[in-house]
């Protein structure tokens, strides 16, 4: 994909030719936001990738894409706490 900008426009055109642009946009960002968040949940209970995990739940990063997917801090801690009933360490919101 490589974005451009017409004036205060924004544009992503996929290798296919097809471009997103407005709300498309917006929805494919908030859409690789959730599955960023969903793949870090799902590494968190594998032995492969948790510690990144943990650095991306305790981080900047989760703060960062639960934004983007629209989360409230509420929403935020829970999923933080639900994290925390793993029997890990809780996280700090």
């Amino acid at each position: 994909m490589k974005g451009t900008h017409e004036g205060n426009f924004a544009l992503l055109e996929r290798k296919d030719g097809h471009q997103l642009a407005g709300a498309d946009y917006s929805k494919s960002v908030k859409s690789l936001a959730e599955a960023i968040i969903l793949q870090s949940m799902e590494d968190f209970w594998g032995n492969a990738y948790k510690e990144e995990s943990i650095e991306f739940f305790k981080g900047e990063g989760f703060r960062v894409c639960a934004e983007i997917a629209g989360m409230g801090h509420e929403d935020q801690s829970k999923v933080l706490e639900m994290l925390s009933l793993n029997g890990e360490q809780p996280f700090a919101y």
